[in-house]
């Protein structure tokens, strides 16, 4: 833990990188995360996020590129205990996970690039990919929070790398809950303005990744019974 703290600043790095083999190699396929490692979690995002007033995140907000991947991999290897509360902690981990993207985006909206909100799409994804119906009561907190931060990188005209990682995560709500996201989408009254964007986009989704991702949420809408889809799309 001292490597996580800020007087173990000297060697952050090192241990990130440690931690994230031991939970990546250490984790076999159907095996959870051994409870010691997850008490570092809230640890490692605290350390990047900070407090809720600090407005340029926490003490160590310059390692964010190695500690998103680190959350990516508590996700994808232990997605189950993820919706459970740690030990001395009073949220589950979804909801740290939560309030930790929420932060991100918070100093996000500060920057030219928008590179730190990059990261923070890449952990909701993985949220979203590694938890399907699992996190229904969650998803509008998250989609509310998507179509909010797509807005205004449009209204902004925001850098187009990043516009295009907000939809490849609302795809990935989609491929989540297709129905409850739709619901969500049209009850904001964004249905009309999701799909135009995502369609006005599609040629710029140039990567294997990126067109699996659009692909799996359009695959489910496709997928889905026709009285569960808001009436504007099934015409289209």
């Amino acid at each position: 833990m001292h490597g996580l703290t800020p007087e173990g600043m000297d060697v952050v790095e090192d241990s990130l990188m440690c931690i994230n083999m031991l939970i990546y190699y250490g984790t076999p396929k159907g095996c959870q995360i051994a409870p010691e490692m997850w008490k570092l979690l809230p640890q490692i995002m605290y350390m990047v996020a900070g407090q809720d007033d600090d407005v340029d995140g926490g003490y160590g907000f310059e390692f964010l590129n190695l500690v998103s991947p680190c959350v990516q991999n508590y996700i994808a290897k232990d997605p189950k205990t993820l919706l459970l509360v740690g030990e001395g902690q009073s949220l589950t981990y979804l909801e740290l996970v939560f309030k930790f993207i929420q932060r991100l985006l918070v100093v996000n909206s500060n920057g030219v690039h928008k590179l730190d909100g990059i990261n923070a799409m890449k952990v909701l994804i993985a949220l979203m990919e590694n938890l399907p119906g699992m996190i229904d009561h969650a998803l509008p907190n998250f989609i509310g929070m998507l179509l909010a931060e797509l807005k205004h990188a449009q209204n902004t005209k925001g850098p187009q790398h990043y516009t295009l990682m907000v939809i490849q995560a609302l795809c990935g709500c989609l491929f989540n809950n297709c129905t409850l996201a739709l619901q969500i989408i049209e009850k904001e009254h964004q249905t009309v303005p999701f799909f135009t964007a995502l369609l006005s986009f599609m040629p710029n989704f140039k990567r294997e990744f990126e067109i699996r991702r659009i692909l799996f949420g359009l695959t489910a809408i496709f997928r889905s019974p026709l009285d569960h889809i808001p009436p504007l799309i099934v015409q289209k």
